[in-house]
């Protein structure tokens, strides 16, 4: 309904830049051909002088890690089929897609835009955003991060670095978990902190599930996780020094949300 493919399924948004982020896993039984899709999409998007990012959220995480407690029936099956754990058809030792989605970041910024998938919280003011994909590069090829759930192997003796691993991609303030801005009101003073520190005017994150799209803290802040899941699409369009605010529902025209900084 927005234009960002064709009947074929190919790219058609031209010079348009998507941010998808996270969670395409463990929402139906089509995530193994969603992330085929995306896969797909983005050297065509490039061609076309538009742009597709991708931002991982806690849900590709955990099913890199062998957490597999929602994930559908059916994708298993897929795995099945081919004879091997499903956490290993995205192994990025031995997959297309594994070595793709660990070369994601778990946060990025688009113009003055910051993206990330629960939220940066103040915790990753030590960050910068190449500092953290490089933690997070490092991480993703350690013999520990496919390990993780093996409670047969020895963990390493640094365990000042487990732990900073472990909050990284369980913790509840990573930024593929945190959601201190939604369900609370009185995180403003964070999350300005957060935007000056990486170079933004604005923070858009999913993870937490609401009835519509949602703007806060005088529309610094806006999170797109729908329920049902991916109902409705945001749309940015640069006016001036700051962003007119669209809605795309699964149908119907666009519907202009209040502006923001």
């Amino acid at each position: 309904n927005a234009h960002v493919v064709g009947e074929q399924g190919r790219w058609s948004a031209g010079r348009a830049h998507l941010v998808v982020v996270g969670d395409m896993v463990d929402r139906g039984p089509d995530a193994t051909a969603v992330l085929w899709l995306l896969y797909e999409l983005e050297p065509q998007a490039s061609a076309a002088g538009g742009a597709l990012d991708i931002v991982l959220g806690n849900h590709e995480i955990m099913v890199l890690l062998d957490d597999l407690r929602y994930t559908h029936p059916k994708e298993q099956q897929i795995a099945q089929a081919q004879g091997v754990r499903y956490d290993r058809m995205y192994d990025p030792r031995r997959s297309v897609l594994g070595t793709w989605l660990v070369s994601k970041p778990m946060m990025i910024r688009v113009d003055d835009v910051l993206f990330a998938h629960g939220g940066v919280s103040s915790d990753y003011l030590g960050y910068s955003l190449q500092s953290l994909d490089d933690s997070l590069a490092a991480f993703t090829h350690e013999e520990l991060f496919y390990r993780w759930v093996d409670t047969t192997y020895a963990t390493p003796p640094d365990t000042a670095g487990v732990e900073r691993r472990n909050e990284l991609f369980t913790g509840e303030r990573s930024p593929i978990w945190y959601r201190g801005y939604v369900n609370s009101d009185t995180t403003g003073a964070e999350l300005h902190a957060v935007l000056d520190h990486f170079g933004a005017r604005l923070h858009v994150v999913g993870h937490t599930p609401l009835p519509t799209i949602t703007q806060k803290y005088g529309g610094a802040f806006i999170d797109v996780n729908t329920v049902p899941f991916a109902a409705e699409m945001l749309l940015l369009v640069r006016d001036g020094s700051s962003y007119q605010r669209w809605r795309f529902r699964t149908s119907g025209p666009p519907e202009r949300l209040p502006d923001g900084p």
